[in-house]
């Protein structure tokens, strides 16, 4: 089994946004997205639709595992890693409809291959399916470390059985090549790689694979041309990017089409990619839509400082953490900490969004709006802004200005907790920036005599 390189979209800006519950795009609105599992094993699914035998249609499940999250084995002049995955289908009912489970193996010359950032297992099984809703639930398990990884959606088979004009689901792609011979990824004389993540880079073409059925054509009547568009949207289908038109002259009554389209000029972000069809001898138009993301090594200032917030547990954490935390060495060491550290401190961890992590997000941005100065200081670096993030918004503030008789303005937060906290600041320089004089709170400055002090 050969690897593959990808890049794992473990912290990047989309997922910041998911995990603060800050999405600019509804979760219904994506209609098809891969889903990164939660489990230790890495596994992401997709699924694809596709004209089956007389009525049933294809439905194509691709995976994609992290080959770091498995345990490799040597054997002979080679290194082995298993997975057994269990497929299961039932209807609305929630009545078993199919079972199907294998095993794929996996073998490397050396561990220098699974060891690499991106290096990644593809698999794919394709099931012969009556048109219909089911409840998919796959189940991918690394058979020498036990390590486990659950997959579970709805899944709406469509019926390309109809007589009227239709375009299957799009299946994109990181490389597509002609290819003669059959294989696992081969569909119709190509060579196709999966992007089961939807995921490209900003300026990286998207490759794409789709099937047209049911074109009507009369014998030794010229064909009329197919009109082909492709289109970027948003999610309420407005056009962001549109190509010209393509005319092609089809004569029989299905073909397949591979397609690459340029992302020049799009920024990064969440997009539909569209094919449209027109058929001009029958007037028929259909539509085909799916989710792709571009992403920008060059973060924006808003991602930048969303990955800011989510790495700053500098006030939350107990001294344990941070110093494990600081003894990393690698990013990629850093982001799995920090992702084991935000799903402990999920108060539901059985829901998408954590309000922790969102709370804690919500509060170094006042902190750094509210708190900084003239001086260049971020407010989330001033005495101010760790307690506001530490503790939250306190119930009373008190504010006296200057005087005379004092060095700098005093400020008073109260917090009413299981007993009353006081905290005092000072703006000592007069650069704006207050510091904490005093405190009630146990592990806080205390200082009983700070109003002498002034």
């Amino acid at each position: 089994m050969k690897l593959y390189y990808v890049v794992w979209f473990t912290i990047v800006p989309a997922v910041l946004i998911h995990l603060s519950g800050i999405s600019p795009v509804r979760a219904q609105d994506i209609q098809d997205p891969s889903l990164k599992t939660p489990e230790a094993l890495q596994i992401v699914v997709e699924t694809t639709g596709f004209r089956g035998p007389k009525g049933f249609t294809r439905v194509d499940i691709c995976t994609v595992v992290d080959a770091q999250s498995l345990q490799f084995v040597p054997q002979e002049d080679a290194f082995v890693a298993q997975l057994q995955y269990a497929v299961t289908l039932s209807d609305s009912t929630g009545q078993k409809v199919k079972v199907k489970t294998w095993t794929q193996n996996i073998s490397v010359p050396d561990m220098n291959a699974p060891r690499q950032e991106g290096a990644v297992v593809r698999e794919i099984v394709g099931l012969d399916l009556p048109p219909k809703t089911y409840r998919l639930e796959l189940l991918a398990e690394d058979i020498y470390s036990g390590k486990t990884g659950t997959f579970e959606a709805w899944l709406q088979v469509r019926n390309f059985d109809r007589k009227d004009l239709s375009i299957s689901d799009l299946l994109f792609a990181t490389k597509i090549t002609p290819q003669g011979e059959a294989g696992k990824f081969i569909k119709n004389g190509w060579n196709i790689v999966p992007n089961v993540s939807h995921r490209y880079r900003v300026g990286e073409p998207v490759r794409v694979y789709f099937e047209i059925y049911n074109l009507k054509r009369q014998k030794d009547q010229p064909a009329e041309p197919l009109i082909l568009g492709y289109s970027f949207t948003d999610s309420s289908g407005m056009q962001i990017k549109k190509f010209p038109s393509r005319r092609i002259r089809v004569s029989g009554e299905s073909f397949v089409k591979t397609e690459t389209i340029e992302t020049d000029g799009l920024n990064a972000g969440v997009y539909f990619f569209q094919v449209e069809a027109f058929d001009r001898g029958t007037r028929e138009h259909v539509r085909q839509r799916r989710a792709i993301f571009l992403f920008s090594d060059e973060l924006s200032e808003e991602a930048q400082d969303q990955l800011r917030y989510f790495k700053d547990i500098r006030y939350i954490a107990p001294s344990k953490d941070l110093n494990s935390y600081a003894g990393l060495t690698t990013e990629a060491e850093r982001m799995d900490f920090l992702k084991a550290f935000w799903k402990k401190m999920d108060p539901t961890p059985g829901t998408p969004l954590n309000e922790r992590l969102r709370e804690h997000m919500t509060r170094i941005q006042f902190a750094d709006e509210h708190f900084g100065s003239e001086a260049h200081k971020r407010g989330s670096d001033t005495d101010k802004g760790r307690v506001y993030i530490k503790y939250g918004p306190p119930d009373d503030r008190d504010f006296e200005q200057s005087s005379e008789n004092f060095a700098g303005a005093i400020e008073k937060w109260t917090y009413d907790r299981s007993k009353r906290y006081l905290f005092v600041f000072q703006d000592r320089r007069r650069y704006g920036v207050y510091e904490l004089i005093h405190s009630t709170m146990p592990g806080e400055l205390y200082n009983l005599n700070w109003k002498e002090s002034q």
